[in-house]
């Protein structure tokens, strides 16, 4: 079983980083491999909506994330860890799930059935309201492709360091880890 865990934070090992690391610490318990891409350290253009994907099954912009359908297709399980900013996730995360649209295919899109799907969101307050856009996105996303969703982890953590410092969260991503990768 691989775990596939995409960053969509900005921040080198902040939170969401942080989070994300004790999940696939759980998995890698669990028996899973782990794989993590940090999506500030891609380059990948928005969506042109050209749907030149729907008469070539492939998305025609040549970037980093051509490689990534490969990875996504080829993995059980797939971990979004994203801030929340604005109410929403990041612009890096934007920019990766609006990608999502080449999955959509009626060939392709089965292959995602099935599939595993955790959610890790940092927020800077203390209400869970904040997070509850990302939430409903990526419920919604893993409900549309078939994908089994996981109660998500809803972390307070707007400082560089809050998540590290909160052995409770800790505890819950490496838990999280470890239920999504169970055999």
């Amino acid at each position: 079983m691989h775990l596939l865990a995409f960053n969509g934070s900005p921040r080198l090992r902040g939170n969401t980083w942080t989070l994300l690391n004790q999940l696939k610490r759980g998995a890698e318990e669990a028996g899973a491999t782990t794989e993590e891409v940090i999506l500030n350290k891609q380059h990948i253009k928005p969506c042109q909506a050209c749907e030149s994907c729907k008469k070539t099954l492939v998305c025609r912009i040549k970037d980093d994330m051509a490689p990534l359908y490969g990875s996504i297709l080829s993995a059980d399980m797939i971990v979004i860890g994203t801030p929340v900013y604005f109410w929403s996730m990041s612009a890096q995360m934007k920019a990766f799930v609006d990608r999502w649209y080449a999955l959509d295919l009626d060939p392709i899109r089965p292959r995602l059935a099935g599939k595993r799907f955790g959610l890790v969101v940092c927020y800077a307050d203390s209400a869970t309201e904040t997070a509850s856009g990302v939430v409903y996105a990526f419920k919604s996303a893993a409900a549309y492709f078939d994908m089994r969703f996981y109660e998500p982890l809803l972390v307070t953590a707007g400082d560089r360091n809050d998540a590290a410092g909160n052995p409770q969260a800790l505890q819950a991503a490496f838990a999280l880890g470890q239920e999504i990768a169970k055999p």
